[in-house]
């Protein structure tokens, strides 16, 4: 494992909407000591337009070109054992899933169909509390986009780590999962902080004040973009980038419960 130091770390809240490409924010950490220096925090169509194809693929550019780095994203990069039976692995499972699902209503409904009509969580969502399971209403278009269109293209073309499911490896960048709403019930600040009334705005600030005391250091210019986005997916995309800060401060990057580590090798594992 490379020292802590050398990492440069990518928050990304990820989104599966039709306005993907001003949905998906990243925010980009440099780590300095015992500090997560914020170095950029903008919306994905900064970059890559309004055409959501061409954010897919400014967001797999931007895994592939970023070396030693690990990237946070906040959709499911697996699903429920059960629906997976038929592979051999993860590896297996992610490679016949945009052949097996040819859309997210699709996907939905056939795990629905599987599960008896249940809404089944993965193990680790159950452990951290996540509010949706990786096919609930919410969340399954990202989950289905997420993996359609980051994690099996990087996947097929050998260009990153997904951990825990596969081994790390320093010469590729690292992806892992995170879930924000879980990092901030860890943290005890899981309040809602989402919308354009002044309140909402002022939890946003208690939350970012939060986080600066935890080790975050952000410019003033970054303060006010992150509190000014109304729908919360600037902060959430910090929220992620410490999330992974810390997973990497507490040595738990390539470690999971040793009780657990098949079953998470195969349903994933959100780190917070």
């Amino acid at each position: 494992m490379l020292e802590d130091s050398r990492y440069v770390i990518y928050g990304i809240d990820f989104s599966g909407s039709q306005h993907t490409c001003s949905k998906i924010w990243i925010t980009k950490g440099i780590i300095n000591g015992p500090y997560l220096e914020l170095a950029d925090c903008y919306p994905l169509e900064d970059i890559a337009g309004k055409h959501p194809q061409d954010c897919y693929n400014a967001l797999r550019d931007l895994i592939t070109g970023a070396n030693a780095s690990i990237f946070g994203m906040d959709f499911p990069l697996s699903v429920p054992l059960l629906f997976m039976d038929k592979f051999s692995d993860w590896t297996a499972f992610i490679k016949q899933f945009p052949e097996r699902y040819s859309t997210p209503e699709n996907f939905r409904k056939s795990f629905y169909s599987l599960s008896g009509g249940k809404e089944l969580k993965r193990i680790t969502e159950s452990k951290v509390k996540a509010p949706f399971s990786s096919y609930n209403l919410r969340l399954f278009r990202q989950t289905y986009y997420g993996i359609c269109n980051v994690i099996h293209p990087l996947l097929n073309l050998n260009e990153a780590r997904f951990l825990p499911m596969q081994k790390a490896d320093v010469r590729f960048p690292w992806v892992i999962e995170i879930c924000p709403a879980c990092t901030l019930k860890k943290e005890k600040m899981y309040h809602s902080y989402k919308g354009k009334s002044v309140d909402k705005a002022g939890r946003r600030s208690q939350i970012l004040d939060r986080l600066i005391n935890m080790g975050l250091n952000v410019e003033p210019d970054y303060e006010s973009r992150i509190i000014d986005n109304t729908p919360g997916d600037a902060l959430d995309s910090v929220i992620a980038s410490m999330s992974v800060f810390y997973t990497l401060k507490r040595k738990k990057i390539t470690q999971c419960d040793r009780s657990d580590c098949d079953i998470y090798r195969t349903e994933g594992y959100i780190f917070s």
